[in-house]
């Protein structure tokens, strides 16, 4: 370990307004003790970070965002390494946080964030060998000054369970050849010097760190404000207050020295999570107009009385005011904030970030959620107010009710307590797995009353996921202890994360319209939900000529060609060349992304890791798909998503729940079985759930006789469908060996000669984030046929609405609410709103949950991810990003999509004019419908040609053409049934077959003027729909000849066109 500390003084100059307070008499008159700004760099030989400690109030997200990039810019340390925590002084100089809490001094504002910048660059340039050890106490000085909670001026009841937590941590690193350096961390206000003072002071701070380096045992103190929202000190008004405050801290970390536990192994993880908290919405138009005329009065009032402090507070109170009714009047403003949570281990000990006023309930969950020693740092990497708990709103109160009049306009909501507390746990989770021991525990929950029990329970680890974030993901930064391993660079036109059917569709298309694409998927073989290690077979649009053609369709008749048995692995092949051998497609298999840089509203390039190779890959490209399926882009790059059933009343959605939610659809762990020729035995295992008869299995067909798939095996719908998975996942395992259990061992099942062949340990998932593009398809859109003037895919599937609580709900495990078969899904479904260059593939698509239940089966998501493919192509040789296609060529993408055989409801492909001019003649029969620009049966209309075997249809030309290219469309039975593997294998299966109406051999023939007809192409072994013949010569008429098929006895083509 290697360490480096530097200090920079960021005393302002006196006559600068400080802030904290609302109507201070004045400016600063003196500076009573200096103000600093401290950078700790710990380097373990592979992870780099940064800690900056910085005396003033706090600094707004968008200050610390420009902050954190200067010094990552000058230090080359990553953004998510560095932790910039304000101490929150209340004696501090104005920087523009609070409204009429000071004036900011520009001038100074920017040459105190350039001192921070240059104070982080010397502490790098001092970097020596260094050993940390791990010290604690335990302080008196925090009260919780809602003991009495205080409404509208009203002295209320106690507010129930009053909490404090008493915990100093500390982190003592003795730098090589330097007195040691103490990183310490209490919760509690610097508001020791009240509202009436006007001296520049860091409080009891300040005095803490002084009482440190003046012992001669320390050398620079450095500190961390704790989660401290509701905790004001014991003692307060005057600096010999300030003193005994500071040394109420600083004694117990001193007399803790001679048992200081050093780190055994102080390797750093880093993690980092962007979560988003809901607003709670602004008052009504004639309560925030009432709140103006009233405040206008009071001003005036209290500037005819000369009262400067009430003036101040009245002030405040109006611009609040007249802010929040500007933004009602103007759309009612944002929904939510997004804010970072970061969590930084060093070996035993664990930092948690929190950017805002957290009270202190939440410092004490965090360190219930592990048994490492934990330091909640909060007013870190920005501040945007109060974060109470959802108790408090309950109650009331200055934090909740008023606070955020002086902070901005809309508080958020009672829910972010479960959306913070579900992300750090899933953060402290990652890094939190290097094993170690606890260092000394602390009293968790000191002072905690008993009816607050509660409380601490929902925080505990074991909830299960009851709580369930908006969105969270974290990813380990550039420049942390991966950066040991090596890394690999790619440069590309397009990146496509996740290789389901949607993201190998949207690769492989890009791909062949000349893109340079590279395909990221992290497990080892493609196919996600329909590979072998989930086996969901393909499922698509319902009814008449309605299947998915294009290149699920091509995907489909390679298997049917290879895969006469259904076999999985088979498949896996299948779908695996068609990326793994394409020219402009560079594929990582067993890659999981997890990191990405932003520039501005683009994403510049993400990051991966490779299992198999230990290796990062780093992919810049001009544009991106997330076909992830789980949408990691999406907290990685801050893109608008939703999870969970809307409110009814949102959309108009009869089928939606009356209050949203966050329950979603759940995930399976199929099982398979196999019949064989005698009798076979099964012992579950012990864990396994017993199910003793059918009474136990309520409306869950488990007959093998009648049973297609076991998709009713479901779980986590009213979990959290991402980081709830693992949990999920092993009750589900109980859940599919206990039904083979209970199939071959408890009952009558006619099950004595089956045997299970294979479960699967990869849920399979339905649901979980949802991206938000410029249209939000919903329900209504479903049942009106998604007739979208930007219509680029569509579905047939039925509203699939499986209920959240899968298995256990004993009522019927879905409802099939009936949509039309097809359906459009339009364009602007399939790209991120806020980020410009990100588009969205599969069953994160911009829906509604009633509209997904519809369009989220995965042939349907093909035909999506092939329309983002292609779309990706134009935008990269147009330059233009995802919402520029649609504003710019969107006709020229429905065009390209038809070409390659993607069927678009009630549209008509352009034909080539060389076709259109030409005399089509056939050997029987009418050839016309071959250049109608319809290549399927659309209601009674064939659109296709039949004739004999040997017989032909011809273009004439009436002159010499140059011929470059012929495209045929074949019949691939669009209605035939089966998948693209079996659930269940009996002795009675029947090998598959390419379809028996598809042209196997055919030939082309050309001459010219009155010459002999002449085969210019012959094919064989055709077993495609699509098929494009390659020319390269000058006739005046050309002829197909259909010579063979895979069984029918005519042949039956539905397009012939030359170019």
């Amino acid at each position: 370990m290697r360490a480096g500390i530097a200090t920079t003084s960021i005393t302002p100059p006196v006559g600068v307004d400080l802030t904290g307070y609302v109507g201070r008499t004045g400016p600063s008159n003196r500076v009573h003790d200096e103000l600093s700004a401290t950078a700790l760099v710990l380097d373990d030989g592979a992870t780099r970070i940064a800690v900056i400690s910085v005396d003033i109030l706090g600094t707004d997200l968008a200050q610390d965002a420009a902050l954190r990039e200067s010094i990552s810019d000058a230090t080359g340390i990553a953004p998510e390494n560095l932790m910039v925590a304000s101490t929150h002084t209340h004696s501090g100089p104005a920087i523009g946080v609070l409204r009429q809490c000071g004036e900011p001094d520009d001038a100074y504002v920017r040459r105190m964030f350039t001192q921070i910048v240059s104070a982080t660059k010397e502490a790098c340039a001092n970097m020596a060998d260094a050993r940390i050890s791990y010290v604690r106490g335990e302080s008196e000085l925090a009260w919780n000054r809602r003991e009495w909670v205080i409404s509208a001026g009203v002295q209320q009841s106690p507010a129930s369970g009053v909490v404090t937590d008493p915990e100093i941590g500390g982190l003592l690193i003795e730098i090589e050849g330097q007195k040691p350096v103490m990183l310490f961390n209490y919760a509690c206000h610097g508001v020791v010097m009240g509202g009436d003072n006007l001296e520049i002071s860091a409080d009891w701070i300040g005095a803490a760190r002084d009482a440190l380096e003046s012992s001669g045992k320390i050398g620079t103190a450095i500190f961390l404000q704790g989660c401290c929202g509701n905790i004001n000190p014991r003692w307060r008004g005057s600096f010999d207050e300030v003193r005994h405050a500071g040394e109420s801290v600083a004694n117990p970390l001193l007399a803790d020295l001679p048992n200081a536990k050093p780190l055994e192994d102080p390797t750093i993880r880093v993690a980092w999570a962007r979560v988003d908290l809901p607003y709670m919405p602004l008052p009504s138009e004639e309560s925030l107009e009432q709140e103006i005329s009233f405040q206008r009065g009071e001003i005036e009032k209290f500037q005819a009385q000369g009262n400067t402090v009430h003036l101040q507070v009245a002030k405040a109170m109006a611009g609040w005011a007249e802010s929040s009714l500007a933004m009602l009047n103007d759309g009612g403003g944002p929904e939510s904030v997004a804010v970072g949570l970061q969590v930084i281990r060093i070996g035993d000990v664990v930092l948690v970030t929190h950017p805002g006023e957290a009270f202190c309930e939440f410092g004490l969950a965090f360190r219930k959620m592990t048994t490492h020693a934990v330091l909640p740092v909060a007013y870190a990497n920005g501040n945007i107010g109060y974060i109470p708990t959802a108790e408090a709103y309950k109650e009331g109160g200055y934090e909740v009710d008023n606070a955020i009049r002086f902070y901005g306009e809309k508080m958020i909501g009672p829910e972010s307590e479960g959306i913070i507390l579900d992300a750090v746990r899933g953060l402290l989770a990652e890094v939190g797995k290097l094993g170690g021991r606890a260092l000394r525990s602390p009293r968790i929950g000191a002072g905690v009353r008993p009816n607050r029990r509660e409380f601490l329970t929902m925080c505990s680890v074991i909830t299960g996921g009851a709580l369930l974030p908006n969105a969270v993901s974290s990813s380990p930064s550039a420049g942390t202890s991966e950066m040991r391993l090596p890394e690999r660079s790619h440069k590309a036109q397009f990146c496509v994360v996740g290789g389901g059917l949607a993201g190998v569709s949207a690769a492989v298309c890009a791909a062949r319209h000349g893109t340079k694409t590279v395909l990221i998927h992290e497990r080892p073989m493609l196919g996600g939900n329909c590979s072998s290690e989930v086996r969901m077979w393909v499922c698509g649009a319902r009814g008449a000529n309605n299947r998915e053609s294009g290149l699920v369709e091509e995907m489909m008749l390679d298997n049917l060609h290879r895969n006469p048995g259904g076999n999985w692995n088979i498949w896996d092949s299948v779908v695996y060349e068609k990326a793994a051998f394409e020219p402009n497609l560079t594929l990582l298999l067993n890659c999981s992304c997890n990191g990405a840089v932003m520039d501005g509203n683009r994403v510049k390039s993400v990051r991966a890791w490779q299992m198999t190779t230990q290796t990062w890959h780093i992919v810049e490209a001009d544009l991106f798909a997330d076909c992830s399926g789980d949408s990691i882009l999406a907290p990685l790059t801050g893109a608008e998503h939703r999870v969970g059933r809307e409110a009814r009343s949102e959309f108009g959605e009869d089928i939606e729940p009356e209050k949203a939610d966050r329950k979603t659809m759940g995930m399976s762990c199929l099982i398979q079985a196999r019949q064989t020729d005698r009798p076979q035995e099964f012992t579950p295992p012990k864990w396994a759930n017993v199910y003793e008869s059918d009474d136990d299995l309520p409306n869950r067909g488990h007959s093998l006789a009648g049973t297609q798939n076991f998709w009713w095996i479901e779980l986590g719908g009213e979990q959290d469908s991402i980081h709830d998975t693992e949990t999920v996942r092993d009750e589900l395992l109980k859940v599919a060996f206990g039904i083979w259990d209970h199939i071959k061992n408890r009952g009558d099942h006619g099950a004595a000669n089956w045997e299970l062949s294979w479960v699967g340990f990869l849920p399979g998932k339905r649901e979980s984030r949802r991206y938000v593009g410029d249209v939000i398809m919903n329900q209504k859109d479903v049942r009106a046929e998604g007739k979208f003037e930007d219509l680029v895919a569509y579905a047939g599937w039925t509203m699939d609405d499986h209920h959240p609580a899968g298995i256990l709900y004993p009522g019927k495990p879905t409802i099939f609410h009936p949509a039309p078969s097809p359906f459009g899904i339009p364009y602007r479904s399939l790209y991120s709103r806020n980020v410009e260059n990100l588009f969205c593939a599969g069953r994160n698509i911009s829906v509604t949950h009633a509209a997904l239940s519809a369009t989220r089966v995965q042939g349907t998501c093909s035909t999506i991810g092939q329309a983002v493919g292609t779309a990706a192509s134009i935008a990269a040789r147009e330059h233009l990003s995802p919402r520029g296609v649609y504003e710019h060529k969107l006709s020229e993408l429905q065009q390209a999509l038809m070409d390659d055989d993607a069927y678009l409801p009630w549209h008509r492909r352009a034909v080539p004019v060389l076709s259109l001019v030409a005399r089509l003649i056939a050997s029987e029969g009418d050839p016309e419908p071959l250049r109608n620009g319809i290549d399927r049966p659309v209601g009674e209309d064939d659109n296709g040609w039949t004739g004999a075997l040997g017989g032909w249809v011809a273009y004439e030309f009436g002159k010499p053409e140059r011929l470059t290219q012929v495209r045929l469309v074949f019949d691939s039975d669009l209605n035939r049934t089966g998948h693209n593997a079996r659930a269940l294998y009996t002795l009675a299966d029947e090998p598959r077959a390419v379809p028996k109406t598809m042209v196997k051999s055919f030939r082309v023939e050309a001459k010219s003027g009155e010459g002999e007809w002449k085969t210019v192409a012959q094919v064989t072994d055709n077993h495609q729909r699509l098929v494009r013949v390659p020319l390269d010569v000058t006739a005046t008429s050309i002829r197909l000849v259909p010579e063979s098929t895979w069984g029918a006895e005519n042949a039956h083509l539905f397009g012939f066109e030359v170019r």
